[in-house]
């Protein structure tokens, strides 16, 4: 707080706050080679997707999550992919940050 009102330019007033959660709900049944570390890898490519690129965009990208899930080593095609129950991008409001609750594979 001390940084922020010590940096601030004459006249503004700084406001902070926490940023609120979108939980992001995934949904899919592969075809994969290896299945037995399948559920880690996709919850981590997921999540390291959902921390970096797309923390810096108004959306979560439906198609993205498609590209991602097929560029883990193993597997080999997808279908059925929901996200949050739907198969459209997933608007992310001021303020928010998009936050991985579950991946479940069929």
């Amino acid at each position: 707080k001390e940084h922020i009102e010590e940096n601030r330019p004459i006249g503004a007033e700084v406001t902070v706050v926490s940023a609120s959660p979108v939980m992001i709900n995934i949904s899919v049944s592969l075809t994969a080679d290896n299945t037995s570390n399948i559920q880690t890898t996709v919850e981590n490519v997921l999540k390291d997707y959902l921390s970096g690129e797309a923390i810096k965009k108004e959306y979560i990208s439906y198609a993205k999550i498609g590209s991602l899930i097929l560029s883990i080593s193993g597997v080999e095609d997808y279908t059925d992919l929901k996200v949050n129950s739907g198969t459209e991008n997933i608007k992310i409001a001021d303020g928010a940050v998009p936050v991985l609750e579950s991946v479940v594979l069929k």
